[in-house]
């Protein structure tokens, strides 16, 4: 996608102009972001992201309208958001459940200002000097995110692992669940220091069918805490001791617990692993070369 496509991003940049008058904050103080002893997995489930700290924004005077006919905004089951913040000296991890009445799903990226619900997640370093904004949308034909400032950085990155699902209601509507790994090489100056401060401003932008009608919005202050926290992935179920591996034709392969015999010579098989889930797709290929 060509760089013109930001001037296809403006009117989600425009209605988060209220970075000139600040989003409602969500909290009075700042949010203690704890350090992963490895990162999450990428999956679109929560189930290890649930010890994590909460935020919630769902009120009506975090509401962002696009015109006037959109000015109520119709309540937590319209539009809601929850989000769960970690970091590693890799990357900065974010976990957004939405709830939607009605999602929509955008259909080609240059259309992202027209339609569909969307995130825009804008990363600002302590003296709100240097501005890192994303917009991350579910389209039809798979998932997106568009650096849209600074300007002169515009562009689809592609460094960024995500993993978003949407799944319906028993009452009604969608709960969307986006999921992201944001390497901190993508929010310069910001380091991945405990005790750096950070200010993350989310807003989930609400699409009825009819266009996007506004965006809910809060401003999160984060502070990278030194504490850290564990057992973020589901813990591997422990089986009991297995019988040795049987083979149809044990005169041509067979397995003792030490080593492969293939037709009586023993073989020593080098193997690795990659955890595909916690890699940005773009990393598959060198870590395969790598092994």
């Amino acid at each position: 996608m060509s760089r013109a496509c930001a001037v296809c991003i403006g009117f989600l940049v425009m209605v988060l102009s209220a970075f000139a008058a600040p989003a409602q904050p969500l909290v009075d103080s700042e949010i203690a972001c704890p350090r992963a002893s490895f990162a999450p997995v990428l999956d679109g489930r929560l189930d290890d992201w649930q010890q994590l700290p909460q935020v919630v924004i769902s009120g009506a005077e975090q509401w962002q309208t696009a015109a006037v006919e959109f000015a109520d905004q119709g309540g937590p089951q319209d539009i809601s958001a929850e989000v769960r913040l970690v970091w590693d000296n890799q990357a900065f991890y974010l976990a957004v459940h939405t709830r939607d009445d009605s999602f929509v799903r955008g259909g080609e990226a240059a259309d992202i200002d027209r339609g569909g619900d969307s995130l825009v997640l804008t990363v600002t370093d302590a003296g709100a000097a240097n501005v890192n904004q994303f917009v991350v949308a579910w389209l039809k034909d798979g998932s997106l995110v568009w650096r849209t400032e600074p300007a002169a950085s515009a562009e689809n990155v592609r460094t960024i692992g995500r993993a978003l699902s949407a799944q319906p209601e028993e009452d009604g509507g969608s709960r969307v669940i986006y999921e992201l790994a944001i390497p901190w090489s993508e929010l310069r100056p910001i380091r991945p220091i405990a005790g750096a401060s950070l200010t993350l401003v989310i807003s989930a932008c609400d699409d009825d069918g009819q266009g996007i009608e506004g965006c809910l919005e809060a401003s999160v202050p984060v502070v990278l805490s030194a504490a850290g926290v564990t057992g973020l992935a589901a813990q591997p179920e422990v089986l009991p001791p297995s019988l040795p591996p049987t083979f149809a034709v044990p005169a041509a392969a067979r397995f003792d617990r030490k080593c492969f015999t293939f037709h009586g010579q023993d073989t020593l098989v080098f193997a690795g692993q990659i955890d595909y889930a916690r890699l940005p797709r773009e990393a598959w290929g060198r870590r395969l070369d790598q092994l």
